[in-house]
């Protein structure tokens, strides 16, 4: 999944998001923490758009059904640059957050991940 620079990411949203947390409030924990996970989320694919758009205007550039080796040949700086997107795309990861607050310890997961 790449999942160490969708780790890095996450991690630096996390961090500036919980950071300003200043209460043990029940409700305010768990506020801010569905906000943290929403916000890695829309960071995490409004980064990927324009990777996305760039990579469905190479694919439309190739001729549907074509071979691959056919496909280099004759259409090679767009194959290698698909190749080089790829994995820019492809990443992904899962997160488990644990917050201790007073007495209490919150934790909350997303993804394939199970607290």
């Amino acid at each position: 999944h790449d999942g160490s620079s969708a780790v890095d990411r996450a991690n630096s949203q996390f961090n500036r998001q919980l950071h300003v947390l200043n209460t043990c409030d029940e409700d305010e924990i768990s506020l801010k923490l569905a906000e943290c996970f929403k916000g890695v989320e829309y960071k995490f694919f409004s980064g990927m758009q324009s990777l996305v758009e760039e990579r469905s205007r190479l694919q439309a550039a190739i001729p549907p059904g074509m071979k691959s080796y056919q496909a280099y040949q004759e259409y090679p700086r767009e194959v290698a640059r698909l190749q080089e997107l790829e994995p820019l795309i492809s990443g992904g990861c899962t997160a488990v957050v644990a917050v201790v607050c007073g007495n209490k310890l919150y934790v909350a997961n997303v993804g394939d991940s199970r607290a």
